[in-house]
């Protein structure tokens, strides 16, 4: 993991995957990774399908921030 770029990680609060998500950010941080992550409160896995909705807004400036940051 040590040579894997600085990681941004986007993922609902009600995803099934957000332990592994949390686990795998770990990982990385104790690998000397950078590691940005952001959770979506009230947001299921896929929530960013659904164009629409404020949360999937809020999760793609957040991803295009990260990406011009480096941190994607």
């Amino acid at each position: 993991l040590s040579k894997l770029p600085s990681t941004w990680l986007g993922v609902g609060g009600l995803d099934l995957f957000l332990p592994e998500n949390l686990e795998f950010a770990e990982k990385l941080r104790d690998a000397g990774i950078k590691v940005n992550i952001d959770i979506y409160p009230g947001a299921p896995h896929a929530f960013n399908l659904v164009r629409e909705a404020r949360v999937t807004q809020q999760f793609y400036k957040d991803f295009f921030t990260a990406m011009k940051l480096g941190t994607a």
